[in-house]
């Protein structure tokens, strides 16, 4: 597809069909930079432990990780001038 901007979520706490753990993982396997889980504190630290054990077992390789990491710094040095 050739789209090189950055994959932004909604709330992943809204009915998906999954649980939020999971969701947040098939988020970061499909591609999003930024993965947003707002709705209650508990849900965040849920989708956080998931992600972690996904990078940790290698569902989410390192270099994916970090291509995303790196995405998400350009971009904020693009829009603070460089700063």
């Amino acid at each position: 597809m050739g789209y090189q901007g950055l994959i932004i979520t909604d709330d992943l706490q809204r009915p998906t069909g999954y649980s939020t753990a999971t969701a947040a993982v098939l988020a970061a396997q499909a591609g999003a930079n930024i993965i947003l889980v707002s709705t209650s504190e508990g849900g965040g630290v849920t989708a956080y432990q998931a992600m972690l054990a996904a990078a940790r077992s290698g569902r989410i390789p390192r270099a994916t990780v970090a291509t995303r990491t790196d995405q998400v710094w350009n971009l904020k040095q693009q829009l603070d001038g460089g700063a």
